[in-house]
């Protein structure tokens, strides 16, 4: 049985999606009249570990027992958050740091200054590397997860929001140009740096979902409500699907896509083969989601 989990910013709560029944549970991280505006999202064990924007604090919520959740501060604006080895690697933006947070411990180890406005981590266990999306010095930072060090960054395109490394080895990386009319997803030679294609997509793409098996890419056009379908091998855009709203984040699962719609609070199914939709209700602003 597969469920989403998608941070619903402005009701301080996560949904739990059936991905079976299409039933969603609202998980509330309230606390009186403290605002917590969950971000990012992982899950770490049977634990959903989620990045508070506006508390500047982690959630460790129990998926066995909701009511057991402890909240800790991390840092100023909180974007990302994904573990590795007992660890959270946290991206805190106002803050230009990335920490590293012990989850055995509920202490932090260290913070590790990066680049202008981190926004996005993606960890990649079999090469001990992450990598780290900064949006507003417009580079990628290659993290080794063993030294806890930068080791190097990659310049890319305006306002970038979040990078991935692909079967082929490539960096790919989404730029969403924001205040331009259209944004780009980038090829980058991972090693040089050297940039290889730049595809020009709709406006402000910020989420992307590389899919391995068929080695296709899904961007979601946040301003022009859209979801662009990139065929890698020929670095193309193959495909145009209007949801209108505001899509965020993204996801394949089977032969359907799923998106968060930030503007009108729902989760967009998408058939793939039918482009027919169905709606689900989320909580406000829908923005990082995992797929578990």
């Amino acid at each position: 049985m597969k469920n989403l989990y998608i941070c619903n910013t402005s009701s301080d709560s996560v949904s739990k999606v059936n991905l079976e029944t299409l039933v969603e549970e609202s998980i509330f991280i309230k606390e009186n009249n403290f605002r917590k505006g969950p971000h990012g999202i992982c899950k770490w064990d049977n634990i959903l570990l989620v990045a508070n924007n506006f508390s500047n604090t982690i959630s460790k919520i129990d998926l066995l027992n909701k009511n057991n959740l402890e909240e800790f501060y991390i840092g100023s604006r909180l974007t990302d958050v994904k573990a590795f080895n007992n660890m959270a690697y946290i991206t805190c933006s106002e803050n230009d740091n990335l920490v590293i947070f012990d989850l055995a411990l509920n202490k932090v180890i260290c913070q590790v200054p990066c680049d202008v406005y981190p926004h996005n981590i993606e960890i990649y266990e079999t090469l001990n590397i992450a990598l780290i999306t900064n949006m507003i010095s417009s580079t990628v930072s290659i993290f080794d997860l063993k030294t806890n060090e930068i080791i190097r960054s990659i310049p890319v395109g305006l306002f970038p929001t979040k990078s991935g490394i692909i079967r082929h080895g490539h960096l790919m990386c989404c730029e969403s140009h924001i205040g331009e009319e259209t944004g780009h997803l980038s090829l980058i030679d991972f090693n040089s740096g050297e940039k290889i294609k730049s595809l020009e997509l709709g406006k402000y793409p910020v989420d992307f979902y590389y899919d391995k098996n068929d080695d296709k890419v899904f961007v979601s056009n946040f301003e022009d409500g859209s979801i662009s379908v990139i065929d890698v091998l020929d670095f193309k855009e193959i495909k145009r699907i209007n949801i209108h709203g505001m899509p965020r984040g993204i996801i394949r699962y089977g032969k359907s896509l799923y998106v968060g719609d930030n503007l009108n609070n729902n989760l967009i199914i998408i058939d793939l083969k039918s482009s027919k939709q169905k709606i689900i209700p989320l909580g406000k602003e829908p923005n990082g989601m995992i797929l578990d």
